[in-house]
């Protein structure tokens, strides 16, 4: 079984749903996954609390919507078991992404 996960956001700049990927991340990593913190912009202060062992892929996009061609290249090129995604305008670009990229990926919102 492929254990490569990938998470989706726009970036780490705090909140909730940042929060929650941040734990989802590092619990998937504790549990020998593969992981992959996917951010349309790698900022913010949740940075700080990524751990060597989850990969960080910065699409530098100045915004979420600019982060789409991106991140089909990263879902073709890293074939992740699953992208996981948070926040609405974050997971209409993931389900495009997905589209665009041609793989079988499962998406989970």
């Amino acid at each position: 079984m492929n254990k490569h996960i990938a998470l989706f956001l726009p970036s780490l700049r705090g909140g909730g749903a940042e929060r929650v990927m941040v734990n989802l991340a590092k619990a998937f990593a504790k549990n020998n996954f593969q992981v992959d913190l996917v951010l349309a912009k790698a900022e913010g202060p949740y940075l700080s609390q990524i751990s060597s062992d989850i990969r960080i892929v910065d699409l530098n996009a100045s915004r979420v919507a600019l982060s789409l061609f991106p991140l089909a290249k990263y879902l073709r090129k890293n074939k992740p078991f699953a992208l996981i995604s948070a926040l609405n305008h974050a997971n209409i670009i993931a389900i495009l992404a997905a589209e665009i990229s041609l793989t079988k990926i499962k998406i989970i919102l």
